[in-house]
């Protein structure tokens, strides 16, 4: 079903499709199990310590998607892809964190085009950095969802608005 001008997508929906891809890609790829936690909004500007991957959708609608973790679970990520330690941010870390944005919203795409029809995806941006903010120009409300793996906790961040 596409949604009419007038309608909005349901949180709801937005959070089971993120829970369903970020599991699945931490399932598959990294044999993790992940816990998802209650979603919450994002607040503007916000201060960040790490990495986040960004990607941006088009279509009839548009919006952003942000993987954020900080470093060292960054390095995690990292090291589970590559096989070996990675005990420092490198372009090896900051290429797997992309690599998991890209699938992870890649698979959120997926299965959100059935309530907002096709949908295009950018390529992946990643920024490491400390003391630093992520900005979007759409004038939507972001859903926020914390995963957690062990004692890590890293967020899946959506914003998302029909044109």
């Amino acid at each position: 079903m596409t949604p009419t001008a007038e309608s909005d997508l349901a949180r709801e929906t937005i959070v089971d499709a993120l829970n369903r891809a970020t599991e699945s890609v931490f399932s598959t790829m990294l044999g993790l199990a992940v816990q998802a936690h209650p979603p919450s909004g994002r607040p503007e500007p916000e201060l960040l310590d790490g990495v986040v991957g960004l990607l941006s959708f088009t279509g009839n609608w548009v919006g952003t998607g942000i993987l954020f973790c900080e470093d060292h679970f960054a390095c995690r990520v990292g090291s589970a892809m590559l096989l070996h330690e990675c005990k420092e941010i490198n372009a090896d870390v900051l290429d797997g964190i992309g690599e998991m944005a890209n699938m992870i919203l890649g698979n959120f795409k997926e299965s959100i085009q059935s309530h907002t029809g096709p949908l295009s995806l950018s390529v992946t941006t990643v920024v490491y950095g400390k003391n630093f903010s992520t900005r979007s120009p759409i004038q939507a409300p972001w859903t926020v969802v914390p995963f957690q793996i062990d004692q890590d906790i890293f967020q899946v961040r959506i914003c998302m608005k029909r044109v």
